[in-house]
């Protein structure tokens, strides 16, 4: 390739990349979380976070890299997002646990990743690179400079919902002792005289947003056995809230991106268990979900998924739909179909190059 017609250039305003990211990716059939409307709202979100707590983000810049073609325009962007208090790179998605990071690009050219990464190097030295949660076809897994100074090559498990057919198909295909424990919750809830009802929310409001956060809050302190009361009673706590959910780049992308959706499973009237989901070109990715506890009894993270399968899979317009869990390993995902898939984790120091890169 001739580098006189190559150009690598960055720029901190994502703004000025709309049309080329869009032209890149396209907004409705692309991966959601390389898109440019969702990593637009990431730094809408960031820059607000920036401004409130100047002291927690002080170190960080976020970086957007670019390659020029003289004459196909811009070919490949690279967001990242520089610390330099502990000199690492990450991606801008990893600062909001996003399900999956990668170079935004059309058609794959290794050296274009290349250029970018000797370019960084000019004004990086020593850096670590930190890209968590890569594609697994990822241009970035096959870049020379990578090869060359990958440090640690390690897999993050995933697991995604596959189904061929209706929601029968996918219940006769669990386990015996997993079909007859969802079939023993609608049991109970008949006989507790337990209502339920499925609702699907494209722009929840924001006092449903707000107690499906402080669910998620409550859920995930249990987990990590952390005793915390959330409270909500007074005014500064709704005021909070409202806050967090609202800088959620899930729960705020749920209600203002095209794709997004919440998905509620309420038993006698209160949220049992939600999603937060966004539509992909074969299905759906869930970076949310959580469940109340206190409904364990009536399986509401199964009964959420059953229900939501029923209610939708006929609707769908493809033969094979992925419901895709995301990243995590819960034993939930593998309870209800889930199989395996791998994320890479990908860290290195840039010493080694294939080359010099000048813009000249």
């Amino acid at each position: 390739m001739n580098t006189t017609m190559i150009t690598v250039k960055v720029t901190n305003c994502i703004f000025r990349l709309k049309n080329d990211w869009k032209r890149l990716i396209d907004e409705e059939t692309g991966k959601i979380y390389l898109t440019y409307s969702f990593h637009r709202l990431i730094w809408i979100i960031y820059s607000i976070r920036k401004i409130i707590n100047r002291k927690l983000y002080k170190d960080f810049r976020i970086k957007y890299y670019y390659v020029k073609d003289i004459k196909k325009g811009v070919v490949l962007i690279l967001p990242l997002c520089v610390n330099l208090q502990t000199k690492e790179i990450h991606f801008i998605g990893n600062l909001f646990s996003v399900g999956y990071n990668d170079a935004i690009y059309k058609t794959s050219n290794i050296e274009y990743i290349d250029y970018i990464f000797m370019y960084i190097k000019r004004y990086y030295e020593g850096y670590k690179f930190l890209f968590d949660d890569l594609l697994y076809d990822s241009i970035i897994s096959r870049s020379g400079c990578l090869k060359k100074n990958t440090q640690s090559y390690t897999t993050r498990e995933c697991f995604a919902i596959n189904i061929s057919g209706d929601r029968e198909t996918w219940f006769s295909g669990l386990t015996k002792s997993t079909r007859q424990n969802l079939r023993t919750a609608y049991n109970r809830m008949k006989t507790d005289n337990v209502t339920y009802k499925l609702e699907q929310y494209e722009k929840a409001p924001n006092y449903i947003k707000m107690q499906l956060y402080i669910l998620y809050k409550k859920r995930l302190n249990e987990i990590i056995d952390k005793e915390e009361i959330i409270k909500d009673d007074r005014f500064i706590d709704k005021l909070k809230i409202y806050f967090h959910c609202n800088t959620n780049v899930f729960f705020l992308g749920s209600s203002i991106l095209k794709r997004g959706k919440i998905v509620v499973m309420y038993m006698n009237d209160k949220p049992s268990a939600f999603w937060i989901h966004f539509s992909e070109n074969d299905g759906i990715i869930v970076p949310r979900l959580s469940i109340d506890t206190s409904f364990g009894r009536y399986s509401p993270g199964g009964i959420l998924i059953s229900e939501y399968l029923n209610k939708n899979i006929n609707n769908i317009n493809t033969s094979n739909f992925r419901l895709d869990l995301s990243r995590g390993n819960e034993p939930y995902k593998k309870v209800y179909g889930g199989k395996l898939y791998y994320n890479y984790m990908l860290h290195l120091y840039l010493e080694n190059t294939i080359g010099e890169y000048s813009n000249t």
